[in-house]
C-alpha cells in the first residue's frame, strides 16, 4: 500500500505542468534600411521626413523548439544600433517614432525622447514607455511576422541609414 501511495504521489507530481515548463532567453532582430530621400526644396534639407519598415519573422533554434507550446513572452530589453550611415553629422530628431506592429494586435509605439546622433555602432536603448514592452510581448506571443517601422525626421536628406533592432525576450513554454 505504501508503494502504491508513493507511486500515486510521484505520478501526480510528474504530471504537474510546472515541472515541464521552461523559460528560454532569445533575441529577435532585424535590419531596417532607411532612405531619407533628397528634399525637393533646399529649405527641407534641415528636417526631412522619412518612413521605412522591415518585416521580421521570429526564427531561431530556441523559438522553433517551443513554437507550438508557448505559454507567454516577456521582453527584457529593446535596442537600436546604427549599422551603417552614408553621410556624417546625421541626426534623427526627438519625437520620431519606432512602431512595432502585427495584424490584429495593438501597435507598440516608442517616441524618441531625445535626438539620436547617427554614427556607426551608436546604440540606443528603447525603454518601456507607456506599455511598450507588454505590447511587444503580445505581438511576439504568436511568433508570426511583424513589422518595425521608423517614422520621423532626419537632419539631412539624401542619406541611407541601416539600424539593427534587437529585442531580447524570454519565452515561457512547455517541453511537452
Amino acid at each position: 500500500m505504501k508503494k502504491f501511495a508513493f507511486l500515486m504521489i510521484l505520478a501526480v507530481g510528474l504530471s504537474s505542468c510546472s515541472l515541464f515548463d521552461v523559460d528560454v532567453d532569445t533575441n529577435v532582430d532585424g535590419l531596417l534600411s532607411i532612405d531619407v530621400e533628397e528634399g525637393m526644396a533646399k529649405g527641407t534639407a534641415e528636417r526631412t521626413h522619412f518612413r521605412d519598415f522591415v518585416s521580421i519573422t521570429p526564427d531561431s533554434d530556441e523559438i522553433n523548439d517551443y513554437r507550438d507550446r508557448i505559454n507567454g513572452v516577456g521582453i527584457n530589453n529593446v535596442t537600436a544600433t546604427v549599422a551603417s550611415v552614408s553621410k556624417e553629422d546625421v541626426v534623427i530628431y526627438q519625437d520620431s517614432k519606432v512602431i512595432i506592429s502585427a495584424d490584429g494586435k495593438k501597435d507598440a509605439v516608442y517616441i524618441l525622447e531625445k535626438d539620436w546622433p547617427i554614427e556607426i555602432d551608436n546604440t540606443f536603448p528603447l525603454y518601456d514607455q507607456e506599455d511598450f514592452y507588454s505590447e511587444i510581448a503580445a505581438i511576439l506571443e504568436d511568433l508570426e511576422t511583424f513589422e518595425i517601422t521608423m517614422d520621423g525626421y532626419s537632419s539631412q536628406s539624401g542619406v541611407l541609414i541601416t539600424i539593427k533592432f534587437n529585442i531580447e525576450a524570454k519565452i515561457s513554454g512547455s517541453i511537452f
